[in-house]
C-alpha cells in the first residue's frame, strides 16, 4: 500500500509540473519532464520510507514512468481532441499492475 501511495504521489507531482493547475499539457515535452518530476519524488519517497526489496523499487520506478507518460503525453490535446478516457487507462492500468504485486 505504501507503494501504491508514493506512487500515487510522483505521478501528482508530476502532473502539477505538466499542465498546472490549470491541467491542460501543453506539449510531450512537458510530459517528460513529469516524468522525470515524479522519477524524482519516487525515488525520495522510497528512500524515506525505509524502501524495501530491489523488486518494490523498480516496481515502483517502472509504474511511475508508465503512468506519468501514459497520463501526461495522452493528454496533450491535438488539434482540440482530448482524449481522456484513454488517459484515464493509461494511468489505472500501471497502478493496477502495482496493486496486484
Amino acid at each position: 500500500m505504501t507503494l501504491l501511495g508514493l506512487a500515487l504521489l510522483a505521478i501528482g507531482v508530476g502532473d502539477l509540473i505538466a499542465g498546472g493547475l490549470g491541467g491542460e499539457v501543453k506539449s510531450a515535452r512537458r510530459g517528460i519532464l513529469a516524468t522525470a518530476a515524479g522519477l524524482a519524488t519516487a525515488a525520495l519517497g522510497f528512500c524515506l520510507t525505509g524502501g524495501g526489496d530491489g523488486w518494490a523499487a523498480i516496481a515502483l520506478h517502472v509504474t511511475v514512468i508508465a503512468a506519468s507518460l501514459g497520463w501526461s503525453i495522452v493528454r496533450v490535446s491535438e488539434g482540440g481532441h482530448a482524449r481522456p478516457l484513454v488517459a484515464i487507462v493509461a494511468l489505472s492500468a500501471p497502478l493496477g499492475l502495482l496493486t496486484a504485486t
